[in-house]
């Protein structure tokens, strides 16, 4: 099989979020392919809808912001509840749910779906995310943190 596995796929989210529940900008460089192309689903959010992004928009416009409004002084975590499809094409339908806490002492409890299509060098190349903006642009604001729904991108 030249796509990932599930397995794989898991060791993938993983490196992502540095293991643990906290997006980290380096292991998302490790994982994804220059050529990347992502979107947010959602017109309410900046990156939602018909804007499509490549690997350093990505990194520098949703994992920065994300990282920047939680507490990463207490725990979190990033956990995989279930991977649908994969091996044969590298596309997956990937459930995760993120726990943590914000910077404002809320609780972060996001549940989201990942699209996402793997290059048979097991790079993340394509993904389109489905989450609960209205909660994550409220711990981005309870941040003051710039983020997906508030950038500039006229």
């Amino acid at each position: 099989m030249p796509y990932p596995t599930h397995n794989e796929v898991r060791d993938i989210v993983s490196t992502m979020f540095g293991g643990g529940g906290d997006a980290d900008p380096a292991g998302f460089d490790k994982v994804i392919d220059d050529g990347f192309q992502g979107a947010v689903v959602g017109r309410e959010f900046a990156l939602g809808a018909d804007q499509v992004i490549g690997k350093q928009a990505w990194i520098d416009q949703l994992v920065h912001p994300l990282r920047d409004a939680k507490d990463l002084d207490k725990p979190s975590a990033m956990n995989v509840v279930r991977i649908i499809g994969g091996a044969e094409d590298g596309w997956n339908a990937i459930e995760l749910l993120g726990t943590g806490t914000s910077k404002a002492g809320k609780e972060w409890h996001n549940e989201t779906v990942v699209l996402a299509r793997f290059t048979e060098d097991k790079q993340l190349i394509e993904a389109k995310i489905f989450l609960d903006q209205a909660h994550i642009q409220k711990h981005l604001d309870d941040a003051d943190v710039v983020g997906p729904a508030t950038n500039d991108t006229e």
